[in-house]
């Protein structure tokens, strides 16, 4: 009987979290469901390649959820476009005194989650609010793994570079040290944690309510430490987070 395991709360496997997902044996019994955003799949396949990512189950998360991807796109363009005029020392020191026009800005952004914070919530703010969330942090996920597969394989060219300029085959050739040194920092930890979960707290229940593959029960896969520790009953919060009376957590360790 195959056991797939919904990925939380990340859409994007970090890098360097691969090696500890292999070890585990999940993968021997089934798939890893992940919630499938606007370039999901994309860039499972760009960081992982086709054999891995052939491995992950995606969900249509757009299509349960009603929304239209073009829209949500949209939104996100003119905040990222935003964000880089935020770079701007000028400008961070303008809006950094007139933080409640900062506010009116981003609401502008994004007209529909205008309500989300008051009494009178409106769902489908809600869930766009949400899902801009995760696409933003997927975004993320995905700079950090970048940054570190190239950090990982600087060694490795610097190498070549020396064996390009032997003729012949040397097989004399010693590694050495390279005269710098490129500290890598092996990035294990999601961030914005708290925003993400939140973010499912709101989609989950829907994404999840008729999903036969689980009837009562979810097998739900953390990479994160952190989620675990910050719940006294992580099983029950799950359980609350995707209305389910069952969760099957499977955590994963990553040694820094």
């Amino acid at each position: 009987m195959k056991e797939d395991f919904v990925l939380f709360p990340e859409t994007l496997l970090l890098i360097s979290k691969k090696e500890a997902i292999e070890e585990s044996g999940i993968l021997e019994k089934g798939k890893i469901l992940v919630l499938s955003l606007l370039n999901t799949k994309y860039r499972w396949i760009e960081l992982f390649g086709e054999e891995f990512t052939s491995k992950v189950s995606f969900f249509p998360t757009y299509e349960k959820l009603g929304l239209d991807p073009g829209e949500v796109s949209q939104h996100l363009a003119n905040i990222k476009a935003w964000g880089v005029t935020l770079r701007d020392p000028e400008s961070l020191k303008y809006f950094s005194q007139f933080k409640e026009t900062l506010k009116e800005v981003f609401e502008d952004l994004v007209p529909e989650i205008k309500l989300v914070d008051q009494e009178k919530r409106d769902k489908k703010a809600e869930i766009l609010q949400a899902v801009l969330t995760l696409e933003l942090a997927e975004e993320l996920d995905q700079e950090v793994s970048g940054i570190w597969k190239s950090l990982q394989s600087v060694d490795q060219k610097y190498q070549s570079i020396f064996k390009s300029r032997i003729i012949g085959e040397d097989y004399t050739f010693e590694e050495f040290e390279a005269p710098f040194k490129v500290d890598i920092p092996i990035h294990t930890n999601l961030e914005g944690i708290s925003a993400r979960i939140s973010a499912w707290k709101v989609i989950a229940p829907i994404l999840f309510k008729d999903f036969n593959d689980f009837n009562d029960k979810v097998r739900v896969l953390v990479t994160e430490k952190e989620i675990v520790e910050m719940w006294e009953n992580p099983e029950e919060e799950l359980a609350k987070l995707f209305a389910k009376k069952e969760v099957d957590l499977r955590t994963i360790e990553v040694n820094d």
